[in-house]
């Protein structure tokens, strides 16, 4: 029996052994992790308002726990942090905070959470101005809170880019540099050759005259 993420959309299929009494399943998506209660409507089932036209999987809404457990809800915010997904995490969490508004652990987790949300606007802010040193140290934090979140690998990957561009443009204008110098350096030696000659060519008119006289 197939049904449909409501968060991801994605297909997968369930057992008919899982359908309960109420003819409903608790289904966890193996894509996004996603928990949610699909309902099962037998093709034989009693004529209701709306005729069924065959078997089919509605899920219901929203993507979070129907009943909203406190243990529910720590478990998916711990599942989604452990896994880098913080913006689902922080749905969790504003959940958890409005049960337990002054409760230490959630508020803490709230600030990481706004800590990392922070490091990726300035990483991105520095990397598009520039400033890479500044990117490269909140990227590397972000990577450190979660390693394998593909965001953070794809904000690294540009800021590799970003590294290579910026060394070819600094090689580029230390070639430069030397160039200008090497050609300064011969233009010196050239006019010095000039003077000498000029030089030369000055004394041996004197002499010249001298012994005309």
């Amino acid at each position: 029996m197939n049904v449909k993420c409501p968060n991801c959309r994605f297909k997968f299929d369930v057992a008919p052994s899982d359908v309960n009494d109420n003819n409903e399943v608790n289904c966890t998506c193996p894509r996004c992790g996603n928990v949610f209660v699909a309902r099962y409507i037998a093709p034989n089932a009693p004529a209701e308002p709306a005729p069924v036209q065959q078997p089919q999987y509605t899920s219901t809404e929203p993507s979070l726990p129907p009943q909203e457990d406190e243990a529910d809800l720590y478990y998916a915010l711990m599942k989604r942090m452990k896994s880098g997904q913080h913006d689902e995490a922080g749905i969790y969490l504003r959940k958890l905070l409005a049960l337990k508004p002054d409760e230490q652990m959630y508020l803490d987790i709230k600030r990481q959470l706004d800590s990392v949300k922070q490091s990726y606007l300035l990483a991105t802010k520095y990397l598009k101005s520039g400033e890479l040193d500044k990117a490269e140290r909140h990227v590397n934090s972000l990577l450190e809170v979660s390693p394998n979140d593909p965001m953070y690998l794809s904000l690294k990957e540009d800021l590799a880019e970003a590294q290579r561009i910026e060394a070819e443009r600094v090689e580029a204008e230390r070639i430069k540099k030397q160039r200008k110098l090497e050609e300064e350096k011969t233009e010196k030696q050239f006019d010095g050759c000039i003077i000498w000659f000029l030089i030369l060519v000055t004394i041996v008119f004197l002499i010249v005259i001298l012994f005309a006289i």
